[in-house]
């Protein structure tokens, strides 16, 4: 029978590598489990965590809102008429700017056009200038977060595709917690190796 990674073998690997069996240490089991896949998702940016969104700008509102577990933005386009033309045949990128920049190229919200730039708002945020004068398509890329596993997810892309990498990252969140420093630093080799491959 094959093995496979899920949320409860995880934990019980954990449990035999630290050797450690009172209740104080292993309640921390889903903390470190939990740090490992953060920090799995920021060094780590495959086609796995990466998602695509559509959708529709609305019209003189230039906030957006970031999806949920959104990490880091890859791309993001906009969808124009092009030589007044039904629909929205053209697509192209819009870039990523400072805030500061932002607020600088484009000072009075009332004004409006086809969108050049967007940029970090707020941490959930994006703010698009110049503010959109039409329901501009949008197609946009970004790296996110796997829904993180607990009691009720089993398992996601980690468990699936990248089981050596989760194990050690959690491993080395426990022994660093644990203070065995030897076994932390074998475990972030171990990690790093993975990473790498």
């Amino acid at each position: 029978m094959a093995a496979y990674l899920t949320y409860d073998t995880l934990s019980a690997g954990i449990q035999k590598y630290i050797q450690r069996t009172d209740d104080a240490t292993l309640e921390l089991i889903p903390l470190w489990i939990m740090l490992g896949e953060r920090r799995i998702s920021r060094d780590l940016n495959i086609l796995g965590l990466l998602k695509f969104i559509e959708g529709t700008l609305i019209p003189t509102s230039g906030i957006i809102a970031k999806p949920n577990r959104w990490l880091k933005t890859n791309s993001f386009y906009v969808g124009y008429n092009q030589l007044n033309q039904t629909g929205y045949n053209s697509r192209k990128p819009i870039y990523n700017r400072e805030n500061s920049f932002l607020l600088n190229y484009w000072p009075d919200f009332t004004k409006t056009g086809l969108p050049l730039f967007y940029g970090d708002y707020e941490y959930d945020q994006w703010l698009i200038v110049p503010i959109p004068d039409q329901p501009y398509k949008i197609l946009m890329s970004y790296f996110q977060v796997p829904p993180l596993l607990d009691a009720t997810v089993s398992t996601n892309f980690l468990t699936d595709y990248d089981p050596d990498i989760l194990l050690a990252a959690a491993l080395r969140e426990a022994f660093m917690y644990l203070k065995n420093y030897s076994y932390a630093d074998e475990w972030e080799k171990k990690y790093t190796n993975a990473l790498q491959s």
